[in-house]
């Protein structure tokens, strides 16, 4: 098995990040590209940072490493092809006595008297080996079911000990929005809503701006495993959400109580769907559903989506 945040380096030395738990096909997302003209530095190396999220540049460069799943477009990646691996929770104290800034260092510190330090990963640039850049960020994971509860209640006093609040600057905002209406339907997303839902920010104006990730632990929780093959047609449906949890984890899912009393599985394979909804927000889905299963899928950036029609509260707000 190779684990959810786990990053590959394949035989041209570009990198990937693995999305969920592989088990026999490993699924994964190009992050890192090798390029002469990069700006990031690794083992004498040069790479471009490029989130290749819907795999326009693979779908050329390994048009045989592409799969169209129910779930959607997907990469998947040989095993004979993989050069390396860079794990989350294996080099995590010599990247924690590296780190750039100590804020940084104080965060991990506030954390790990909330969870086991070893189950406080590190993942992104850091976990490689990347040479430092000026203003690096910092990318943790915590690692467990029974941990992401235990933050999610401690939050605020996470916040209060780092004097730190759950916000976004006005100029993050509109960036943030401005790439997402790039990246998807704009008129079938409500981006905005969804940034506000983003409990796990932490954010000190010119110092520090971060969402924390999470990521189950194979040997204490059961890893979702949504079926493989769905039988689906387009839909359109409202309800409200009534479990919040898994838009934490990869994939992203959520479930909800549609208007006309059927419970429905949310699945999307897409990252940024992160912390989308909160339990009780009244929603619209746009996207394609396995009627038996009753798992609708958000699998098409240009055409799918979620819309607010009574959000619950504003937990990220804009200062």
């Amino acid at each position: 098995m190779i684990a959810d945040h786990t990053h590959i380096k394949i035989k041209n030395n570009d990198i990937l990040t693995v999305r969920g738990f592989c088990f026999d096909d490993i699924w994964a997302v190009p992050i890192y590209f090798y390029d002469k003209k990069g700006d990031r530095k690794f083992r004498n190396k040069r790479y471009l940072k490029y989130v290749d999220e819907f795999l326009e540049k693979y779908s050329k460069k390994r048009p045989e490493w592409i799969y169209y799943s129910s779930y959607g477009k997907r990469l998947r990646v040989p095993k004979n092809e993989i050069n390396a691996l860079y794990k989350p929770f294996c080099s995590e104290w010599e990247i924690y006595k590296h780190l750039q800034k100590d804020i940084y260092r104080k965060v991990v510190d506030v954390i790990s008297g909330i969870v086991n330090r070893k189950d406080i990963g590190f993942i992104g640039s850091s976990m490689i080996g990347f040479d430092p850049q000026k203003n690096s960020d910092l990318d943790i994971v915590i690692r467990g079911l029974d941990n992401y509860k235990k933050i999610r209640r401690s939050f605020g006093s996470i916040l209060l000990k780092l004097g730190a609040t759950c916000s976004i600057s006005k100029e993050q905002y509109n960036k943030s929005i401005k790439k997402y209406q790039k990246l998807f339907n704009k008129t079938n997303n409500d981006f905005r809503e969804m940034i506000y839902n983003r409990w796990p920010t932490i954010h000190i104006p010119g110092e520090l701006f971060f969402k924390v990730r999470f990521t189950l632990n194979p040997n204490k929780d059961k890893v979702i495993n949504f079926p493989s093959k769905l039988k689906t047609e387009e839909i359109i449906t409202s309800g409200r959400v009534l479990d919040d949890v898994g838009v934490s984890f990869m994939p992203r899912y959520f479930k909800i109580k549609s208007d006309n009393n059927i419970d429905y599985n949310i699945v999307t394979l897409f990252w940024d769907y992160s912390y989308c909804v909160n339990q009780g927000d009244l929603i619209r889905v746009i996207g394609a559903v396995d009627k038996d299963r009753k798992i609708i899928v958000i699998r098409d950036p240009k055409h799918h989506g979620i819309k607010f029609i009574n959000q619950k509260k504003i937990q990220c707000p804009i200062i």
